[in-house]
Formats: structure tokens, C-alpha cells, sequence
């Protein structure tokens, strides 16, 4: 069965329902954040690029501009419930995930992190992440994940299947939803 937007935005409301504060980390146009808002919780989207952050005008939600490295710095510790990177590692080189998900941990109370399984090559005629003649270079991909990558770092796994498509017409790729929770005496 093929999970949809409408599954994973159910999955992610299950994930974040006793949250009161939601960081995302490469929030993008802030289409997550819109789904998860209306109970009252504290919800920050970061991206760096600037155009996606002007298309996302939502009062009930703040937007900050800085990149991915810098965000774990920025807030108090413990200062979130939950800490979403939907769809984003697999822009970083994996080196840089996976010290971004370490840092992360200091703000985080709990992780969520989806991401495509295995690498998915961009079609490059394909996605347009333009705006104003602009191209967004930090949409493109540039690692891939597996299962063992993050159950070797304790998080829990599940398999969207067939999530994820290259192009309007190619067939479906897998998506990986990890998650980790952490208590006051592992931070």
C-alpha cells in the first residue's frame, strides 16, 4: 500500500500530540508546521533559503533564516518537544546529518526525521526550486539513508512505502520515518 501525504501527516500529528513546542529544521514553505498548528503549541520553522520563508506568511507560526549548522545553537537547551526534519538530511552530506542530528539532540526532547530510503537522484529538468530567477541549491540531494543508519543510532523506524517519486511519471521510492526520544538524563 502506498503511504500518502495524508498518512504522513496523520503519522506526524500522532508523533507530535503531547508536544507544546515544534522546531523544523529545513521547514521549507512551512506546509508541515501548517498541518501540526492549532493546538496551541510553540511552532518555529528554520530554513536558509529566504524565498520559501517569504511564501510562508502564517501569523501562528515564527520563521527564522539560518542554515541547518546553526540552528542547534541558537535556542536554550531542552527548549523543544519535538524537532522535525521532514524530508531535509538527505540535502546535507551525510557527515554533516549526522553531526547536525547530534547537535540537534541538545534542544530536542524528541527527533523526527524522514527522509527518501537509500539516494534518490534528482531529475534536474524536473524540480524547479526557483523563485525570482533564483535557484535553491540546497534542494538537491546529497546522501542517502538506510534502515541500519539510524537504528544504529537508536532511533525507531518505519517504512513508507512507496512515498517518494523522481518524477511525475517514475515509479515510487520508499521513504524512511525515524524517530528518537530523550530523557532529561541522556541530555
Amino acid at each position: 500500500m502506498t503511504y500518502t501525504v495524508s498518512k504522513l501527516h496523520k503519522r506526524l500529528q500522532e508523533l507530535t500530540e503531547d508536544c507544546t513546542s515544534i522546531l523544523e529544521v529545513g521547514c521549507g514553505k512551512g506546509d508541515i508546521l501548517q498541518v501540526l498548528r492549532g493546538r496551541g503549541q510553540r511552532l518555529v520553522g528554520v530554513d536558509v533559503w529566504m524565498p520559501y520563508l517569504e511564501w510562508a506568511p502564517h501569523p501562528d507560526v515564527t520563521y527564522i533564516k539560518a542554515s541547518a549548522e546553526e540552528t542547534p545553537f541558537m535556542f536554550p537547551k531542552h527548549s523543544f518537544d519535538a524537532v522535525l526534519m521532514i524530508d531535509f538530511v538527505e540535502h546535507l552530506p551525510k557527515d554533516a546529518a549526522l553531526k547536525l542530528m547530534r547537535d540537534i539532540e541538545m534542544v530536542a526532547k524528541r527527533i523526527i526525521i524522514m527522509t527518501p530510503e537509500g539516494f534518490m537522484k534528482q531529475e534536474d529538468d524536473i524540480w524547479s526550486y526557483t523563485a525570482n530567477g533564483l535557484v535553491n541549491k540546497a534542494q538537491f540531494h546529497l546522501s542517502g539513508w538506510n534502515i541500519e543508519d539510524f537504528a544504529g543510532l537508536e532511533y525507531k523506524v518505519e517504512i513508507m512505502d512507496g512515498y517518494h517519486r523522481t518524477h511525475p511519471y517514475s515509479e515510487t521510492k520508499n521513504a524512511l520515518l525515524a524517530f528518537k526520544d530523550f530523557t532529561t538524563e541522556v541530555m
